[in-house]
């Protein structure tokens, strides 16, 4: 069996929000690329099901980059808050159908759902199966049309306090039933923040927080950790006020517990897939996985030392392109040297330069340089290693 990944950090979590307070607890979970932030949320969820029943919100899998803004983040709120409501069973108070009925009505929504849902009319009485296709149907339709985007950003968000009425009157609905018949109360779990870029982060997500803190609900967001390093960020009431849980690069002693030795001929070929894994676990496990699909090419019964070196190499090149791209990102054609020189620039950041800062928040965004305990940084072991360096 496999070790439990960062158990101290879900302790630490589980701990804070089982502790009883006045009103919801939130948490931001923060740590590199892949250091498992994903994995410790699942753990999390099943440390807590005598507690709270979770709903997940992956910002890769539920949203992709041209639907993250404030309004796509509410649609797919709404559409598994509904889902919940209805898998429970959760009979929806007057109060709730009617704030419902009083957004559902207004112009431009009328419009939005004629034309992308083709609801020739709006019926007066919506039944919860049909408020729940409703909004399976909105989030179809933004994955498809651009302009439904557009119509969403520039007119439906004038009707957020309305909508927000509603979905906050769901809430109540739902975990009063929670509590009287399980005890239990309503935990949403955010995650893959990091799938998205820096510029759409500070643009989509920050405005989104203090809509998500007026919701009066216990949430668990993962972050990535270029984010607590820009000082925009930093800067805002809402993350200097939540307790803040960083995960740290896991030791390459520990990543060993990870790993199916028994897939492996020898010790030497698990000892190299760590070594260039750099403490990100999700590289440790992509390592493995490429590995695998190499012996299986070769048609051998185990992973050889030759395989891990062939999906080292592959995965190295991944690394190698990004960190092309942010330097020569027209493709230019320059010395190594220059690209040495670019990178300890931006490591030691020895002039305080401010694109230097920059640069240096988008290669961790990338995994490309990895932030050490002593608050120093690290070049990733397969760029490190890499012959471009």
């Amino acid at each position: 069996m496999k070790p439990v990944l960062h158990h101290e950090a879900i302790f630490q979590m589980a701990s804070l929000l089982r502790t009883k307070r006045s009103g919801p607890s939130h948490l931001f979970l923060v740590g590199q690329s892949r250091t498992g932030k994903t994995t410790a949320l699942s753990f999390l969820k099943h440390e807590l099901l005598d507690r709270y029943q979770s709903v997940c919100i992956s910002a890769f899998r539920d949203l992709d980059a041209n639907r993250f803004h404030i309004i796509g983040l509410c649609f797919v709120l709404a559409s598994r808050f509904l889902s919940l409501a209805k898998s429970n069973a959760t009979p929806l108070s007057k109060e709730t159908e009617a704030a419902f009925l009083v957004w559902l009505h207004r112009p431009v929504v009328v419009q939005m759902t004629k034309v992308y849902l083709s609801v020739a009319a709006v019926p007066s009485v919506w039944e919860l199966q049909e408020q729940v296709d409703l909004f399976v149907g909105l989030e179809k339709a933004t994955r498809s049309s651009p302009s439904l985007n557009t119509v969403l950003k520039l007119q439906i968000e004038p009707t957020l306090s309305i909508f927000l009425a509603w979905i906050r009157l769901l809430l109540r609905d739902i975990r009063s039933k929670l509590r009287q018949e399980e005890g239990r109360d309503l935990l949403l779990l955010i995650d893959d923040l990091e799938k998205l870029s820096i510029d759409q982060l500070q643009r989509d997500f920050v405005p989104f927080m203090p809509l998500l803190q007026d919701l009066d609900l216990s949430w668990v967001c993962t972050l990535p950790l270029v984010v607590v390093q820009i000082p925009d960020f930093r800067a805002y009431q809402w993350m200097q006020a939540e307790p803040t849980i960083y995960l740290p690069l896991v030791e390459e002693q520990k990543m060993s517990g990870y790993l199916d030795h028994e897939l492996f001929e020898e010790k030497q070929a698990i000892e190299e897939l760590i070594r260039f894994s750099g403490g990100c676990i999700g590289d440790l496990v992509r390592l493995q996985g490429l590995a695998e699909n190499i012996r299986e090419h070769r048609r051998v019964e185990k992973i050889g030392l030759q395989d891990c070196h062939r999906a080292i190499r592959k995965m190295q090149r991944e690394y190698e392109r990004c960190f092309s791209d942010w330097v020569a990102p027209n493709g230019a054609k320059i010395p190594a040297a220059n690209f040495r020189a670019e990178l300890r620039n931006v490591l030691e950041d020895r002039h305080c330069n401010a694109i230097h800062t920059e640069a240096r928040n988008i290669l961790v965004h990338y995994n490309c340089i990895l932030s050490q305990e002593d608050g120093g940084w690290e070049v990733h072991p397969l760029l490190k290693h890499s012959k471009m360096l």
